[in-house]
């Protein structure tokens, strides 16, 4: 009899871990595909999992009830009960998937009443099995704490569900085939649970003894804290997530595989922590030992807080940037998210069980008690997660958010040790959290944090400068603004996303360029706002009456006015300019404009929720929004991104259009792709004589085509990227520490026409082509330039540079990119030879000087090559040159401190060298150099304290290392 009962327990078991895997892949589907029709904006996500988790609770509640009904008459037809419950939720998961996937592809405010109705019909299914199966096992002759063993089982499906959907179902087979996935799986539950059915089943009422109810009274006055509790734990669980994810997006980035990675850990840490009741002896609970575990998770909160702010330094010491391998980088990440998330996850997954525990004194109606038991956990989820999204996130942001879920978290205990008169706990407690509190505040370091160092390694908070002039945790990203060598840069997430100087040329073609590939461009849109230079260079046009801007993060557009205006001409400030807060996709379907040129550069497509304006989808909506002879452009990268990644977006973008031109950005690692319904047709005239921004259209723009086509032979064997199947979101990832340019500059350049045929096929007036050939041929050979220089060999690299600036020294970027290389050559050769007679080294930095006067490490290395031969009259020359140029520059203090103190003026030389170290804080030589004149003044104390402060920042200096031991013995 025990063994038949065991057997049947055991596949009860597995059919809830298997339905645990199926409710969670519906939820990442329905946020997936929901995303698409309402935008990827965190309101929308937030409200999507919010009415998941709302039918959850309705149904635990609900059918908590319906199940002791049921079970009073005839408890066998739970069983049957169950199998169509897991049956309807199939069902209704393929009518949701197919509607909600409609919705992406059209407008209308009905869809907002169709969602609701279908999330919460198949929520409340799924949310009615909970209570359901605790009834079910309990028949079985299980006590009470097998609620913990039921949470475990049915969360750590959960963690195995979003595990595979997001590392492997979605990528390989696509959301629909994993829809049907997740239906098999309902399916099965359901068949095992029927399978389990007997007629001949016993419930063990287990009837209170003597001692439970002299107890009974003091379990029904703890029915308010133990319910508190719960709720509480709901909410402020769902607002860590939240924060966590925009946390974690910041030190790892803000990839599909950050937000997986954090869902994971956190479903794996609450299915443990369920284990760990399940397998806790009855004679344990009290509602003391669950205030015990809500301060222990509040403890744990705030150490997790303190240990974030460290992750910088840390991860910049394992070099994180330069982990190649996709596989390495997860793990790694999946250690550093499980450190912090672990034991808040896991405390937290202890409250719930443990609650249901302590209730077993109901035990006539188990269904209801764990039903509401359930309903009050996520309705505390529920809140938690539109308050974080909508308030905490956007007005506090991420660590006053953090500090204030914590206080929340700490609030019911408090109240708890003041009813029982525990004073000395109370005080004790919050000095402990007080003093937590505090620490984690002033160790959590925006300015790193926003770095970027996952991406830039050495370069996010070594290099000397950079200081951060605004930060912002917005709605949708963390948007903040540093200021390096006089360039402001817009980072969002920590990645820099557009600057004042270094990829301003990009950003201008996407404005310049489409708009005299039109006719008659009236109506322009311009999707992302960044810095707003793309925008302001369109508005520049005469022929532009009507421009919108569509942009995400409205904390973008306050940076544009205030740090970029500039670059972007006011282009806000501008009355024929419309700026619109709205998700890209979102805002195209529901508008009934027409454009004429439709210019589109969303960031990256590892970046979440960028992929989707890489789709199939994406471009034919772009295309129903174009007026006759529309264009569409494009901007891709080909820097960290693999050749079939790039290949799939060429593929997929000529799928649409019928008519395509491929361009190449003025620095090579960008290219542009234009699209239209007809074949474009240029006004050469009107194209060739615009000037504006420093661009002569003539020489600059034209250089930058490459094919009149995207041909067949380019995307043999490409996917086409749709929404069915992101790929393209998902594979970007792999390849974001990896240096893709070889192949993909490779890649385009096999397939860039001969410069005459391009020029027939474009058909350009024959006035204008002999200097045209000329050009494109200079911008082959840079090219072929960077292709030799990506692959180590730098003297090929210059060759080809020094032979295109004779084909046409005027070429874009061509004697920019020569000035690059000489300097990098001359330190080479400085590196091998030394600084004496090394003439060779002085050339080719005087030259790089020559050809770009403006580039500031051909000044800064000529001023250290003179220094070390001993010229230091042409080097004070040097620097007074550099000091109108380079204001900023701590550098040029630093080496005018130098010479200041070999003329024999050393407290004029410590003055400097302190000036140039507040202007650049973070750079190792400034700081090597302060250390060399302290110990030239014998005060060894101030010189050991300034290289330890170098070897923080760089680890790698040998030398500095070796000068700091001996300094210190």
């Amino acid at each position: 009899m025990f063994s038949h009962y065991l057997r049947r327990k055991q596949i009860l078991y597995l059919a809830f871990f298997v339905s645990g895997i199926s409710a969670i892949i519906y939820e990442i589907l329905w946020i997936r595909v929901l995303s698409l029709a309402f935008g990827a904006v965190t309101i929308i996500i937030a409200s999507v999992a919010s009415l998941f988790l709302l039918g959850l609770c309705l149904g635990s509640f609900i059918g908590g009830r319906f199940t002791d009904i049921v079970s009073k008459h005839k408890l066998n037809y739970l069983f049957i009960l169950y199998f169509l419950i897991e049956i309807s939720v199939g069902l209704f998961a393929y009518v949701n998937f197919n509607l909600f996937s409609s919705f992406s592809l059209a407008a209308g405010q009905y869809r907002y009443f169709v969602v609701l109705i279908c999330i919460l019909i198949h929520s409340f299914l799924l949310g009615a099995t909970w209570p359901m199966m605790f009834k079910m096992i309990l028949s079985m002759g299980e006590d009470w704490n097998v609620a913990g063993k039921i949470t475990f089982i049915n969360t750590f499906g959960g963690f195995i569900g979003a595990a595979s959907s997001n590392f492997f179902l979605i990528a390989n087979i696509g959301l629909e085939k994993t829809l049907f996935l997740a239906i098999s799986l309902n399916l099965l539950a359901s068949f095992m649970v029927l399978s389990s059915y007997s007629r001949n089943y016993f419930f063990s009422n287990n009837l209170i003894n003597v001692k439970q109810l002299k107890e009974k009274r003091v379990f029904l006055d703890g029915k308010f804290w133990i319910f508190g509790l719960m709720f509480f734990t709901g909410f402020v669980g769902m607002g860590l997530e939240i924060l966590w994810m925009r946390t974690f997006g910041l030190i790892f980035g803000n990839s599909i595989y950050s937000f997986s990675i954090l869902l994971a850990v956190i479903l794996l840490s609450l299915s443990l922590g369920g284990l760990i009741i399940g397998f806790m002896k009855s004679s344990k609970v009290s509602i003391n030992g669950l205030i015990n575990i809500i301060v222990l998770g509040v403890i744990s909160i705030l150490i997790g807080m303190i240990l974030i702010g460290r992750f910088p330094e840390i991860l910049l010491s394992l070099k994180i940037n330069l982990i190649e391998s996709f596989i390495s980088y997860s793990l790694l990440q999946f250690v550093f998210v499980g450190v912090i998330v672990v034991i808040p996850a896991m405390l937290s997954g202890m409250v719930f069980p443990y609650g249901v525990r302590m209730l077993k004194i109901y035990n006539n109606i188990p269904g209801t008690i764990s039903g509401f038991s359930y309903f009050i956990n996520t309705l505390g989820s529920v809140f938690g997660g539109l308050i974080s999204a909508m308030f905490i996130l956007p007005f506090l942001g991420i660590k006053n958010g953090l500090i204030f879920l914590t206080g929340l978290f700490f609030f019911l205990p408090v109240i708890w040790f003041i009813s029982k008169k525990r004073n000395k706990d109370i005080f004790f407690l919050t000095l402990i959290i007080f003093v937590l509190g505090l620490i984690a505040f002033k160790t959590w370091d925006e300015r790193k944090l926003a770095s970027g160092v996952y991406y830039y390694g050495g370069r996010a908070m070594n290099e000397g400068g950079w200081n951060m002039i605004y930060y912002k945790d917005g709605r949708e990203s963390t948007v903040s603004v540093t200021r390096y060598r006089g360039e402001n840069a817009l980072r969002i997430n920590g990645k820099v996303d557009a600057s004042s100087k270094g990829d301003r040329e990009t950003q201008l073609m996407l404005g310049h360029v489409p708009v005299l590939l039109s006719r008659n461009p009236k109506n322009v849109l311009v999707i992302g706002l960044g810095s707003g230079t793309t925008a302001g260079a369109v508005n520049k046009h005469d022929d532009v009456t009507n421009l919108t801007v569509v942009e995400i993060e409205p904390e973008v557009a306050k940076v544009a006015e205030k740090y970029f205006f500039e670059v972007n001409n006011l282009v806000l400030s501008d009355p024929e300019t419309k700026l619109v807060i709205n998700d890209a996709r979102n805002f195209l379907l529901k508008t009934k404009d027409k454009y004429d040129v439709i210019t589109s550069e969303p960031s990256n497509p590892w970046i979440a929720g960028e992929g989707s304006l890489f789709t199939k989808e994406f471009f034919e909506i772009g295309k129903s929004k174009l007026d006759n002879n529309g264009i569409f452009f494009q901007w891709l990268h080909l820097y960290n991104i693999g050749q079939s990644e790039v290949k799939s977006v060429l593929a997929t973008f000529k799928s649409v259009f019928p008519h395509t031109l491929i361009l190449i950005g003025v620095e090579p690692n960008d290219i542009f792709l234009a699209g239209s319904n007809e074949k474009i047709d240029i006004d050469w005239n009107r194209f060739i004589t615009f000037k504006s921004d420093n661009f002569n259209i003539g020489s600059d723009i034209m250089s930058l085509f490459c094919n009149t086509e995207i041909s067949s032979e380019m995307v043999t064997n490409s996917e086409i990227n749709i929404d069915n199947k992101p790929t393209l979101e998902y594979r970007s990832p792999f390849n974001l520490r990896k240096n893709t340019l070889p192949s993909n500059f490779s890649f385009i350049l096999k397939f860039c026409q001969e410069p005459k045929r391009l020029l027939d096929n474009l058909e350009v007036p024959q006035e204008y082509r002999e200097s045209l050939i000329l050009t494109l041929k200079a911008r082959k050979k840079l090219l072929e330039a960077e292709i030799e220089y990506e692959k180590g060999n730098i003297d090929n690299a210059i060759y080809l540079l020094e032979e295109a600036i004779k084909d046409d020294k005027n070429t874009p970027h061509v004697k920019e990119r020569t000035a690059e290389l000489y300097v990098e050559k001359a330190d080479e050769l400085i590196s091998s030879m030394g600084f004496i007679n090394n003439s060779v080294a002085e050339r080719y930095l005087i030259d790089s000087i020559y050809f770009a006067p403006n580039y500031y490490n051909g000044s800064i290395s000529l001023m250290y090559l003179y220094i070390n031969q001993g010229r230091l009259k042409e080097a004070e020359e040097l620097i007074k040159e550099s000091e109108k140029k380079f204001p900023w520059s701590g550098a040029v203090l630093m080496y005018k401190g130098i010479i200041t103190g070999l003329n024999g003026d050393s407290s004029k030389e410590e003055k400097l060298l302190l000036e140039a170290y507040s202007l650049e804080g973070w750079n190792t030589v400034i700081i090597n150099n302060l250390a060399n004149f302290y110990l030239s003044k014998g005060d060894e104390e101030k010189a050991i304290e300034m290289l330890e402060k170098s070897v923080i920042i760089d680890s790698d200096q040998q030398i500095v290392l070796k000068w700091l031991r001996e300094l210190k013995n």
